[in-house]
Parts: C-alpha cells; structure tokens; sequence
C-alpha cells in the first residue's frame, strides 16, 4: 500500500505558491520561484548579478505594498515577501545602500528601504582575516558610534564579536534563523565565505551553510538569495555547489569591441521551470534597475 493519494500529492503540491522574478517578461513566462527556495545568484557584478539581486527585492516590495505600481504577473499575492532582509559580509551598510541607490530608480529605491533591513557582518569579518594592523586601523569604524547606540553586528565592540569564523558563520545562520520565515533573504556572499577558506574556515562548513539554508528556507515560505561573484560556466561545471540550493539564476557578460552585451540563463529548479524551452535572455541594467529585455532560444 502506498503512503500517497493522487488528490493528497495534488494538494500538496498546490500547497507551494510561487513568488514573482519582479519582472514583467519573466512573470509573463513563468509562474515564479516556488515559495520557499534557496536560490545561487552567479556572475560577475558587471553582469548584473548584484543589479538583479537589488531591483528583485525592491519589485517584490513594490507588488507587496503597492500592486497597482507592479507591472509584472503575481499568481498568489499571499506568499509575498513582507520584509527583506540583507545580510552582507564584505560590504558595510553604507557602501551596499549606496550601490542600491545607484541601480535602482526613485521610486524602487524608496520602496525597498521602507522594508528593508542590512544586517552588516562587514567590520566582524574584516577583523578575522590577517589584514595588516594599519590598515585595518584606519578602516576600523568611529567609536563614538559604537558607543552611542550603532550596534549592528558589524559594528558592535571587538569583545563582542566572534573570535573565530566558525562562530562568525554561527551569527549569521542565528540572524538568517530569527528572521527567514516570510521574508526575503539576500546572502552577500558565498564568494566571501569561499574566500575564508584560506583563513581557517572549512569548506565542509561552507557547504552545511548552504544545506542548512536549503533546508530551512523550505519552511519559511520565503525566498533565499545567495550572492556568488564566479563564472557561470566554473559553477555549472561544479556538481558541488552547482546543486547545493533548490536553482541557480546565471549572469554573464560578452566583451565585444567596445560593447558587453549582458545575458541571463534560468536553472530549472528541480524540474519546476523547466517544461518550457531554454532561452537565454538579454539583459540591461537601466537607470530604474535590472531588466529582461528580450530573450533568444538556445
């Protein structure tokens, strides 16, 4: 006797809603990422892996609070995201809003930051890497800050930060934990935490970061994002990584002459995105954000 009906694996399929791509040629293509999934960003920044990351988050804000401004398709307005929530290892707070000011437009921009919230690891993970004194020195953050109440983690006093990256992957997977369900989760980045590896940090704990994230995000409904700044074609290769969250979304970009033409290819999700033919999509980076603007069948 099987453990299975046909209506009950129906209706539990049916249970998984999907959340936008945030954008409108995706959405008119897709149903969207199913609710609960990992997802590995790749490519390098001038591809628009970070531009794409920024402009999801803030379109999946502007349908959450403002669906008569969103452009694209939403199948199920209830599995949106209600908060983002960034958390950035090797970029400090003031650099990354910075950088979302400079992609997205006015509106996205403000939208996205009335619902966002960074989580900066920055400072707590500079101080782990055998940086020269001096320099960090003089990155190292005004105390007066500290001591007038910026307690990011970050931020917070040396004794206060973890002594080990073990402990600093520790206080991510905590922060990821205490806010993950219902949200959006961008992770910047697994490049960093590869980086790491050279200073102590065991790529077996790298990749039970990314499992636990795999794992978890099933249950919070949500959507995971992990930053990773490689060559599509290195982590496509890599049966590893490749495979270690539910999909992958790769970002490449073509130098010819004094162009660089971007493109975007769609990994199947386990099979969830994959009953249409695969196209690679141009793409643009555009004064209101990250665009799909056409796309080419393989």
């Amino acid at each position: 006797m099987t453990d299975e009906t046909p209506i009950g694996a129906k209706r539990a399929s049916r249970s998984i809603g999907r959340i936008p791509f945030g954008s409108a040629t995706l959405d008119g293509r897709f149903d969207g990422i199913p609710a609960g999934s990992a997802v590995l960003l790749v490519g390098a920044p001038d591809a628009g892996t970070d531009a794409y990351a920024h402009t999801h988050a803030a379109q999946l804000m502007t349908a959450r609070y403002h669906p008569g401004l969103y452009g694209g398709r939403v199948s199920d307005p209830a599995v949106l995201p209600d908060e983002v929530h960034y958390v950035t290892l090797d970029r400090s707070r003031r650099h990354l809003l910075h950088e979302m000011d400079a992609v997205l437009g006015p509106r996205r921009f403000n939208t996205l930051t009335e619902h966002l919230h960074v989580e900066d690891f920055s400072e707590a993970f500079l101080d782990l890497t055998p940086m020269p004194a001096a320099l960090r020195r003089a990155g190292r953050p005004d105390e007066t800050a500290v001591r007038n109440g910026d307690r990011r983690p970050g931020a917070t006093a040396a004794e206060h930060r973890p002594a080990s990256f073990d402990e600093l992957l520790d206080a991510v997977a905590d922060y990821v934990a205490s806010v993950g369900d219902g949200n959006m989760v961008v992770f910047d980045s697994l490049t960093a935490l590869n980086g790491a590896t050279a200073f102590g940090l065991s790529q077996a704990d790298v990749a039970g970061f990314l499992a636990g994230l795999q794992s978890a995000a099933e249950s919070w409904d949500g959507v995971v994002s992990v930053l990773h700044h490689a060559r599509p074609e290195t982590v496509r290769a890599d049966e590893i990584v490749n495979t270690a969250l539910h999909g992958c979304l790769y970002f490449y970009t073509n130098d010819s002459g004094t162009t660089a033409q971007k493109t975007m290819r769609i990994g199947e999700f386990g099979g969830a995105l994959s009953r249409r033919r695969q196209v690679v999509y141009d793409t643009q980076v555009t004064e209101s954000g990250f665009v799909v603007s056409s796309n080419r069948r393989v």
